[in-house]
């Protein structure tokens, strides 16, 4: 019996599920990350033979500083990839902080290579004009011999050789200089990927693989350290794209703001039509919400972006946008129509009498038009700059006037069916929401 015990325990601790051998070996990685320095990038022998070779030069010439914007903490933290994080304090985040100084390493690196080119073109045009000058004075001279041609072209190239001279020196000084911003840009870019690693494998260990939270934090590590398909191995990664993305989503972070809260799209007559405002309807007003931040921040990806398609990085996260304003759009169209079903069961009159034909008509009409994607983001748009700058003051009166533009055939046929439900006139202006009157209370 005791040896029969052994073995069963012996099975039984051999037997773990792979999620626990999973997450067990992340947890052991990410000890291990923490342990472990950043590595090196530059070596002191190489940096000491480059600074030997452009010592003269450094003390005549000194590049200029370029100004580079910092960003804050806040802006950076912002990011919705960065969301699945969970980043509290972002002025003591180290993400964010490794995040900030790669960018402006990146930015200091694109800033000196402006200067590099600016030196060269100044450079290829100074010996274009000591050519010229060269030839003039051939011309000018008359000059036949081939030693006179020689002694002319000298006597000619002696006015813009010192400028010449200078302007290699600086671009020496210059290449020197790139060659430090570069290493400095693959030590940070080094240290970014290596706390994304360790706070995804930090969090991946307590959360459940089937959760939502789990596939935002896998997609979002995913994108901001992508693998390279290459035979370097596992951890080659490639930066660009993450240093595209928070260069384009900051400033577009900025201008979008935040998010609409939950008030300002229950007040809209559609989502009081198709009740909306209950408990357990909740996500399609989270939805669309997320839906109409996500649809901002694509135009404005894409308006910063559609004229630079040829950089592969900034094509990404164009086409990452896109991708996840289609999820978005598909997730909420899924939700209204699941909606829709559950709650016509209640709502249509075969079932509960004819006293209720006129909210089951007012309810499906908010589903034609919360469920086409085009139709919804037009009304919530409009809508909510009403919202914004008016309240609910005008709110009738500009669903009216939208229905009026998008949907001709109901703006005709709503006056009608207004009035057969109890319109104070005859003529079909005492309706449902054109004669200034509520709306129907639901």
């Amino acid at each position: 019996q005791l040896k029969n015990c052994q073995t069963m325990a012996s099975r039984k601790l051999y037997q773990l599920p792979q999620k626990q051998i999973d997450r067990a070996e992340r947890r052991q990685n990410y000890d291990r990350m923490k342990v472990e320095a950043p590595p090196t990038i530059v070596s002191a022998t190489t940096t000491n033979a480059v600074l030997a070779t452009s010592q003269q030069t450094m003390q005549h010439y000194q590049p200029q500083q370029p100004l580079i914007t910092t960003h804050s903490p806040a802006e950076v933290a912002s990011l919705p990839l960065l969301q699945p994080f969970h980043i509290k304090k972002p002025a003591e985040s180290s993400i964010v902080n490794t995040i900030i100084n790669e960018q402006h390493a990146a930015d200091t690196l694109a800033a000196m290579l402006k200067q590099e080119e600016k030196l060269r073109a100044d450079l290829q045009k100074a010996k274009s004009e000591n050519s010229s000058e060269g030839d003039a004075n051939d011309k000018k001279a008359g000059v036949t011999s081939k030693k006179s041609k020689k002694s002319s072209k000298k006597s000619g190239s002696n006015g813009n050789s010192e400028k010449v001279k200078e302007l290699e020196s600086q671009i020496d000084v210059i290449a020197l200089t790139l060659y430090q911003c570069r290493q400095n840009l693959a030590q940070f870019a080094g240290w970014t990927k290596a706390m994304l690693q360790a706070e995804y494998s930090k969090l991946a260990v307590t959360l459940d693989q089937n959760s939502q939270h789990y596939f935002d934090l896998e997609e979002a590590f995913s994108f901001l350290c992508p693998r390279l398909d290459t035979a370097n191995g596992p951890e080659d990664y490639y930066h660009e794209q993450r240093l595209a993305y928070v260069k384009e989503m900051i400033p577009v972070m900025k201008k979008v703001g935040s998010k609409n809260v939950p008030t300002s799209l229950l007040a809209l007559p559609y989502l009081q039509k198709f009740q909306c405002d209950h408990p357990e309807i909740s996500p399609i007003v989270a939805s669309l919400i997320d839906e109409m931040q996500q649809l901002a921040i694509t135009e404005g990806v894409r308006a910063r972006l559609e004229k630079l398609i040829g950089d592969p990085a900034k094509f990404k996260v164009l086409k990452y946008a896109e991708e996840m304003l289609d999820r978005k759009e598909v997730g909420t169209s899924e939700l209204v129509r699941k909606h829709y079903r559950k709650r016509s069961v209640k709502l249509h009159p075969d079932r509960n009498g004819e006293h209720m034909r006129p909210i089951f008509e007012e309810f499906t009409d908010a589903r034609t038009v919360l469920s086409s994607v085009q139709l919804r983001q037009s009304y919530l748009r409009g809508m909510l700059d009403v919202f914004k700058y008016y309240g609910t003051a005008m709110m009738s009166e500009s669903h009216d006037s939208w229905n009026k533009k998008h949907r001709p055939d109901m703006a005709e046929d709503a006056p009608r069916r207004g009035g057969g439900r109890g319109g104070k006139d005859g003529s079909g202006r005492g309706g449902n929401n054109g004669g200034g009157g509520k709306p129907p209370k639901l």
